[in-house]
């Protein structure tokens, strides 16, 4: 599901922030009830279903809206953009095993979301959101990503299928002789994503300082 930043970035720049899209009660609240009562909302609100608590039918709607088969087009071209070479999507849910991609490639986008589209890992650290759909119902949204509530989690995004096991792309804050750097962790085919990522977010902060001390520098590894 880590899938679903790319269809968050590609949906913020081809579908206008206010305009609507519907998606039934159903699918709003994990359940099977496909003749459930549609809901609209604004694009940007969907966000929010889609980022926090990785909605696969609010991927598929938004890619419908555009067009699917268009806007998996537009996930690919804008993968080559940033030059994930090694980049390949096929919907927008991530639920298909073709979905491919590398750590090196999730950097490229992990830096490209921190540098000019922030609000995406805004929305990822957001622990609850409520939503109010065009009928005045209220919808309730929790973050299941377990670092949301962490003061150092910049942002990121968790998946899970059986081919890939668990992922995680993220970027933590780290202070270093006094300054703060932003670090981004991918983790791939782990079985613990949360160990995993929190381990290597410890050993760089503690190699960091470390090299502070030897070298006087903000950071070693930036010398290199």
């Amino acid at each position: 599901s880590v899938t679903k930043l790319m269809t968050a970035l590609v949906a913020n720049e081809t579908i206008m922030y206010n305009k609507k899209v519907s998606v039934t009660r159903g699918e709003l609240l994990h359940t099977e009830d496909p003749a459930s009562k549609k809901e609209t909302f604004v694009v940007n609100d969907l966000f929010y279903p889609l980022l926090m608590e990785s909605n696969n039918a609010v991927a598929d709607r938004l890619a419908k809206h555009y067009g699917t088969r268009g806007f998996i087009d537009w996930m690919n071209t804008t993968a080559k953009a940033l030059d994930m070479q090694s980049t390949h999507f096929v919907d927008a849910s991530g639920v298909s095993a073709e979905n491919t991609s590398t750590p090196d490639d999730l950097y490229r986008l992990a830096t490209y979301l921190a540098n000019r589209k922030s609000f995406i890992w805004d929305i990822t650290r957001t622990p609850t959101k409520k939503l109010v759909a065009d009928s005045a119902n209220v919808y309730h949204i929790n973050n299941f990503n377990v670092f949301s509530s962490s003061t150092d989690f910049v942002g990121g995004k968790v998946g899970q299928t059986a081919a890939v096991q668990e992922t995680m792309v993220s970027v933590f804050s780290v202070p270093i002789n006094g300054v703060s750097r932003h670090v981004a962790i991918i983790v791939l085919k782990s079985d613990d994503y949360t160990t995993d990522t929190t381990k290597l977010v410890d050993w760089f902060t503690q190699s960091a300082k470390q090299g502070v001390i030897l070298s006087g520098t903000a950071c070693v590894l930036c010398t290199k």
